[in-house]
């Protein structure tokens, strides 16, 4: 599922189909939307009844314009890099308000000096 469009992503970054074609936008568009998937742990995928899709789309349509301005190497484009933080910035915190807040711990020893 694709939850965000390829137009979307185009406002967005303001690039044309001249300087990233479709195959690479929707490959980044697919590759945005596994990186949401995974920073919020639901790896089957967002749907449009879940109630927070639309912050789902936001977070994936950020994480794309990150890789699609990332694409670039900074010195073809000025300032490309600093609005590929800026927009992976945004999306990581929108898939962090969606993380458990379960605090994980690789160690033992504390549990087992309690017992």
């Amino acid at each position: 599922m694709v939850y965000y469009a390829k137009e979307e992503v185009r406002n967005l970054t303001g690039l044309t189909d001249l300087e990233l074609d479709d195959s690479q936008l929707e490959e980044i568009i697919l590759n945005a939307e596994h990186q949401v998937n995974l920073e919020t742990s639901k790896l089957g995928g967002w749907g449009p009844s879940d109630p927070e899709y639309s912050l789902i789309q936001t977070a994936t349509k950020f994480y794309a314009a990150a890789l699609c301005y990332e694409t670039f190497p900074d010195d073809k484009i000025q300032n490309f890099g600093e609005k590929a933080e800026r927009f992976r910035n945004e999306a990581a915190k929108i898939a962090r308000s969606f993380r458990s807040p379960i605090v994980r711990s690789s160690s033992y020893e504390q549990i087992a000096e309690q017992s």
